[in-house]
């Protein structure tokens, strides 16, 4: 059976997201709470603080994770600038 794959993109200085089979139980795990769910992003929204410690426990685990890079088109919406 092969370990899940956790992908984290840090968005920002105040913002990343968590993808993959299993991140969101592992987020409800460490904040106690359950995550925001961003479809534009298409990941679960949490701090940079939670990320990091998120990686940490996933390679604890023994899961495979994964860096992203921010989508410049999703960012660009974001800010309003369409074109």
């Amino acid at each position: 059976m092969s370990a899940p794959v956790i992908t984290v993109t840090f968005e920002g200085p105040h913002a990343a997201t968590v993808a993959g089979w299993r991140g969101r139980e592992l987020l409800e795990h460490m904040t106690g709470r359950i995550p925001l769910w961003m479809p534009l992003r298409r990941g679960w929204y949490t701090r940079p603080r939670t990320a990091r410690d998120l990686i940490a426990e996933a390679e604890r685990r023994g899961w495979r994770v994964e860096i992203g890079q921010p989508d410049e088109h999703a960012a660009a919406h974001a800010r309003g600038v369409l074109w």
